[in-house]
């Protein structure tokens, strides 16, 4: 019986070293906290870039009644570009874009019958220039008028809340509208000048009156007439002069391809200081073939 007691309690004491060793204590879960992700820093706002203001305006007012007309772009063009950008010496304010759309502008509105005014905030750095588009009806037929507030004999402008009387001695132009074109009154035809051109052989004056006066039957003769010139007077002015001529006629006539040819190929022959006038019409036609461009 003793024995028996002590064969169990080496038994006993055998399991409960094999169990110490098959369960070992846990060991504490250590759980790290994150640190925080730290927020992106923002950076400033850049106020936005402000376009330059543009130094013009167009006002425009609409009319209550339609007009039955349209004009000739070149036409157009030509009797208003030049006038406007070069004799009031805006191209150093207006680059050459914007001068595309402020005529296409003109025009497009024009010929609903509105009043355009194409102003000029501060001209000549002194107060605003004002330049106004119309189409009226008079006996004479109708007109398309620019009017402005330049008093080019006192050199002032006049202020634009001034009555209409003070407006009398301001720089303007008119031009009749006749079969889309716009006719200056020094350009309408007179026999009396056809005679006295063709007596003093100045075919140049001749030819640029047929290009620009109502007679459709004169435009039969200006061809013709102007190659003649340009093939007796090869790099001479009045060659250079008839080249522009026609250059004009094409132009009129939708012709724009073979218009920038004849400039293509004559401006780099006009580095003569006797050629200096040629050269500047040459240079402002090809702008004015830009502008067209621009109303296709």
């Amino acid at each position: 019986m003793k024995k028996l007691l002590i064969l169990l309690s080496i038994v006993l004491l055998f399991v409960v070293i094999t169990g110490c060793k098959s369960a070992p204590p846990e060991q504490p879960v250590i759980t790290e906290t994150p640190e925080p992700t730290p927020e992106p820093t923002p950076h400033p706002t850049l106020p936005p870039t402000p376009s330059p203001e543009k130094p013009y305006y167009i006002e425009i007012l609409p009319s209550l009644a339609d007009k039955d007309y349209s004009i000739n772009p070149y036409s157009f063009i030509h009797s208003f570009y030049s006038f406007i950008f070069y004799d009031f010496r805006l191209t150093a304010l207006i680059p050459l874009e914007e001068r595309q759309e402020i005529m296409k502008t003109v025009y497009d509105e024009l010929l609903l019958g509105s009043q355009v005014n194409f102003i000029i905030k501060k001209y000549l750095g002194v107060d605003k220039l004002s330049l106004v588009f119309y189409v009226t009806s008079t006996r004479q037929g109708m007109i398309c008028e620019l009017k402005t507030n330049w008093d080019e004999g006192a050199g002032v402008l006049v202020p634009l809340d001034m009555p209409e009387e003070e407006w009398k001695q301001c720089v303007s132009i008119f031009y009749y509208i006749i079969d889309q074109k716009l006719i200056h009154k020094e350009n309408m035809y007179s026999f009396h000048k056809e005679e006295l051109y063709m007596k003093n052989m100045n075919y140049i004056a001749l030819a640029h009156m047929f290009i620009f006066d109502e007679e459709k039957e004169n435009d039969t003769r200006i061809e013709d007439l102007l190659n003649k010139i340009i093939t007796r007077n090869p790099g001479n002015l009045p060659g250079f002069q008839a080249q522009q001529e026609l250059v004009y006629y094409s132009l009129l006539h939708n012709q724009i391809s073979g218009a920038s040819e004849i400039i293509d190929k004559t401006s780099g022959r006009l580095d003569d200081p006797a050629l200096a006038d040629v050269k500047q019409e040459f240079m402002i036609t090809g702008e004015e073939i830009e502008v067209l461009s621009f109303f296709e």
